[in-house]
């Protein structure tokens, strides 16, 4: 019997009619669909990766225009969506249809039609195509939809929403794969996601038609092999293994600097593959290369071509903790060594953590709160058994840019990956602890504030994420002592400065006090001869003015020693400062100072005040004070100028 290369929608039967809708491709779309296509399509190749080889993964990323007038499978899809309009004409004005159909319209009036095509080397290929296991990778990708099917044993995850993520980058939401597996399979086959339509006969048909080789009583089928005859099959030759997975209708239009958000995306989502030389990416269009990034190319991107690029600042800030970490640190959770620790302090890194699965692709990037400024990288090992690699991996969403251990449906799974992630957030403590420890012991021999946070560190405008890696000092919430002080590590007092009046007439109090009871004010009074009380005015020795500063903030180190950092838009000579404990009952209560380091030179005062210092223009002018008490407190200061009247 005879039979036909052609697209293929089976009858509709007694089947629900199809729209164009689809779960699965709508999650990929919106802002982030580079990411999520990128990410994709290489996490699928590292996860495919061949054993047998020590070279990287391989993969290329090729825009090329197809003519269209040269192969009949589009005019033969055009009719299809012609029997679609005719299905749907009076029965729907639903919009998602109404988009895609007016989308396919304008792609198929194009003499050429954008292709992107995805290829990988040194990986296994898609098993499956010469047994037609139905568990087989091969048919989990090509022929399956809202099934997951897994990979296979090397931690490869499963096929499964993931796949529909090149339908999101299709005007046509028109997919091919090509294929040459390592057990010697060869296939290729299109898979088109529309709406019920009418075929030739007037039949209606399901949403999902396919592109393969049929009998003419369609009752065989079978992906097109190397012995059929194809035009279109023989423009993706493959004579290695691996895959190739063919975006038909590339939304050029969408994208025209898709090579430079394809190379950012990269960059972000796989810092450590490249380093570690897991993957190479090529970018090629129409047969030009463009770039390459690979663990030989990363550096001279990130430093040079992209060197102040903030849409790479995560790739940047992972390549330097990566490459050159302030601690490292490989640590035991369910194995020996599945997990290694990456931490860099650096005033100018912006608080990220950011986790690593095996294969080195990222997973999420969580603002952290830490006094130190750091960037931290977490990657996971591969071990013995790969038990923690596969427990996070079930731990992650369909987007794959989390772990959650409340996904688990496994109740004593999700309890250990809840244990497992809570274990590496204490080993990230325990760095950080011990790196505060030995900054603070060294500072306090002359090179204090080196690695200490500045006042960015703290500021109320951050915006706070799901980790909190605190300094070494831990306080409970709200404890008092007998005396009714509040014992609270605050993380910042900042002013409400307003500049000082200048009054020759009296000195000028600098700020208010908050009193239980109100005393009886004295008058003021003419001097003369009288017996009222009250305050004579006069001319004071001391004129007390308040600088105009532009912020000021003070949070504890550790103990006794804390950090005062003062701006001002104006330099000024003779400051001082005075320093005062907050209690419950609204008073305050002024605190002994030991000492003070200003410009790294220590002087000895143990008085409830320090001064005079000098205040530099536009610059985080840094006091370190040492108090009597080793108390946590809230403290506010108060920042005064003081000149004689002369």
């Amino acid at each position: 019997m005879g039979g036909k290369i052609c697209w293929n929608f089976p009858l509709l039967g007694t089947g629900n009619k199809q729209g164009y809708t689809n779960a699965g491709i709508t999650v990929f779309e919106g802002r982030e669909l580079t990411d999520n296509l990128v990410r994709e399509i290489c996490q699928n190749s590292l996860d495919a990766k061949n054993e047998h080889t020590d070279e990287p993964v391989i993969v290329e990323f090729e825009l090329l225009n197809v003519e269209k007038s040269k192969y009949a499978l589009f005019k033969e899809f055009e009719d299809r969506i012609k029997g679609c309009e005719e299905f749907w004409k009076d029965r729907t004005d639903d919009k998602n249809l109404r988009d895609f159909l007016a989308r396919v319209k304008v792609s198929l009036s194009q003499t050429t039609i954008p292709f992107m095509i995805m290829r990988d080397f040194n990986t296994k290929g898609l098993i499956g195509v010469k047994s037609q296991d139905e568990k087989s990778v091969w048919e989990g990708l090509a022929n399956m939809d809202g099934i997951s099917v897994d990979k296979g044993d090397n931690g490869g995850g499963s096929f499964g929403i993931g796949k529909n993520a090149p339908f999101a980058y299709s005007s046509l939401s028109m997919v091919f794969y090509n294929t040459y597996a390592e057990d010697g399979g060869k296939a290729f086959q299109g898979v088109a996601r529309a709406a019920t339509l009418y075929d030739e006969q007037r039949n209606p048909t399901q949403g999902i038609g396919k592109y393969l080789y049929i009998s003419d009583d369609k009752k065989e089928w079978h992906p097109i092999f190397p012995d059929d005859k194809c035009d279109f099959r023989d423009l993706f030759p493959r004579e290695k293994i691996g895959t190739d997975i063919i975006v038909v209708g590339f939304k050029i239009d969408e994208e025209n600097d898709w090579k430079d958000k394809f190379v950012k995306a990269l960059l972000n989502n796989f810092t450590l593959a490249f380093i570690k030389n897991k993957l190479k990416v090529r970018i090629i269009d129409n047969g030009k290369p463009v770039s390459e990034i690979s663990n030989n190319t990363i550096e001279n991107m990130l430093t040079e071509k992209y060197k102040t690029d903030a849409e790479v600042v995560f790739a940047r800030e992972a390549y330097m903790t990566l490459t050159a970490p302030t601690e490292k640190r490989t640590i035991k959770i369910l194995e020996e060594n599945d997990v290694t620790v990456y931490i860099k302090f650096d005033d100018k890194f912006s608080n990220y953590k950011v986790h690593y699965r095996e294969t080195g692709m990222r997973i999420d990037a969580i603002l952290i709160r830490s006094l130190l400024r750091c960037f931290i990288v977490v990657e996971v090992n591969k071990s013995k058994n790969n038990g923690l690699s596969k427990l996070l991996r079930d731990s992650e969403p369909q987007r794959h840019n989390q772990w959650d251990y409340k996904r688990i449906k496994d109740k004593e799974r999700s309890l250990q990956c809840k244990k497992a992630l809570d274990n590496i957030k204490k080993e990230i403590q325990t760095i950080i602890d011990e790196y505060n420890r030995i900054t603070i012991s060294e500072s306090l021999d002359g090179d204090i504030g080196e690695y200490l946070p500045n006042a960015a560190d703290v500021s109320t405008n951050r915006i706070n994420g799901d980790d909190e890696f605190n300094s070494d000092l831990k306080i409970k919430d709200h404890p008092r002592d007998k005396n009714g002080r509040i014992f609270i590590c605050s993380s910042l007092q900042k002013s409400n400065s307003a500049q000082g009046v200048k009054n020759n007439e009296s000195a000028v109090k600098d700020g208010k006090k908050r009193h239980r009871h109100r005393k009886k004010r004295l008058k003021v009074v003419t001097p003369g001869t009288g017996t009222t009380k009250g305050v004579t005015l006069g001319d004071s020795k001391l004129k007390i003015t308040t600088p105009d500063l532009t912020d000021h903030r003070i949070y504890q180190i550790r103990e006794n020693l804390y950090k005062a950092i003062i701006s001002s838009s104006t330099d000024y000579e003779n400051i001082y400062i005075r320093c005062q404990a907050a209690r419950d009952d609204l008073r305050q209560e002024p605190l002994v100072i030991l000492a003070y380091t200003y410009n790294k030179n220590k002087t000895i005062v143990k008085a409830n005040k320090i001064g005079p210092i000098t205040l530099k223009a536009n610059t985080l002018n840094e006091v370190f004070i040492e108090f009597d008490t080793k108390e946590s407190l809230a403290i506010e200061t108060i920042i005064t100028k003081e000149v004689e009247n002369g």
